[in-house]
């Protein structure tokens, strides 16, 4: 058995070649066949490096309040499933969508109170739909900024 190739990250010579290999060869190749075109990667790798980022279906605009909100939301209704959550927003990949939750967006909630939530919950195309919700970065609600000395 072959030794496994450690991972490197991905060089911008190796995404102008999948996406041009994309190009050329198509949508409807096997990834396979593709990856033989990028030395050092597999099929796995450029389908996922394919499909989460270089892909011009995928949007990379920073998320917008709205699309938050969405989140949240589903979030609340579906738990962590992140790909039934990115079908709720164009161009978002459950891959983003986890990993925005994750290192962004608690980071920017986990210090609003249950009002300053609620109020940003409500506000936007979404209204009063809502109800009462809880922040889950802040469930206690606590106010963060003078609970950490």
């Amino acid at each position: 058995m072959a030794a496994r190739q450690p991972r490197t990250h991905w060089t911008h010579t190796e995404d102008v070649w999948l996406v041009q290999v994309k190009e050329m060869l198509g949508p409807d190749k096997d990834w396979e066949y593709i990856s033989q075109f990028v030395p050092g990667r597999t099929a796995m790798s450029c389908k996922n490096r394919w499909s989460d980022q270089l892909s011009p279906a995928v949007l990379a605009d920073p998320f917008t309040p709205e699309e938050d909100r969405i989140i949240f939301w589903s979030h609340d209704k579906i738990g962590k499933k992140w790909a039934r959550i990115a079908r709720r927003l164009n161009g978002r990949t459950g891959n983003s969508v986890r990993n925005y939750w994750r290192c962004v967006m608690k980071r920017k909630y986990a210090s609003m109170t249950y009002r300053q939530f609620n109020e940003f919950m409500s506000t936007g195309t979404f209204g009063a739909v809502f109800g009462s919700f809880e922040n889950p970065f802040n469930p206690t609600n606590l106010e963060l900024s003078l609970a950490i000395v």
